[in-house]
């Protein structure tokens, strides 16, 4: 009978992988100190993770479609003043005054965009993210440049 040997990794660190393929995987390392102190490490490796996910989101934050513009969005909800910012990284990140609950944040969002594109609500749409901070809108009607110029970025 044959054992599977797990592969060898530098001290003080762990490997979770197939051992068969010689594949690593994921390298888990071992950590001293106290629990609070590791808790603070897994929150900023968390935090890291999340950026690096918005900033990969972000990277087409606003795509040309067919009569109008798709957007990506990063909610904050309960907000001072609803407000939309086209960040230096070019995602945008929206700010909106109201309670992310029962959908409240989600007609704020439509509402406040509708106003400031001089649009009709009923043609701004989210696709993706009713229960999300991370949305994505349809706008139709609309061009790149003509939406940048109506929340001040253009």
């Amino acid at each position: 009978m044959r054992t599977a040997t797990p592969p060898t990794s530098p001290a003080g660190t762990d490997s979770i992988g197939n051992p068969a393929t010689g594949d690593g995987g994921i390298v888990v390392e071992r950590m001293k100190g106290s629990y609070e102190s590791q808790l603070a490490f897994v929150n900023i490796s968390q935090q890291s993770n999340t950026e690096a996910r918005r900033m990969d989101d972000s990277t087409q934050s606003i795509t040309r479609m067919e009569g109008g513009i798709r957007i990506v969005v990063h909610v904050v909800a309960n907000a001072k003043e609803t407000k939309l910012q086209l960040e230096t990284d070019g995602s945008l990140l929206m700010r909106v005054n109201a309670p992310p609950v029962k959908g409240k944040a989600n007609r704020e969002i439509v509402k406040w965009l509708s106003k400031e594109l001089r649009r009709p609500s009923s043609q701004i749409r989210i696709v993706a993210g009713l229960a999300s901070n991370l949305k994505t809108l349809d706008i139709t009607g609309v061009d790149e440049g003509s939406f940048l110029e109506a929340i001040g970025q253009g």
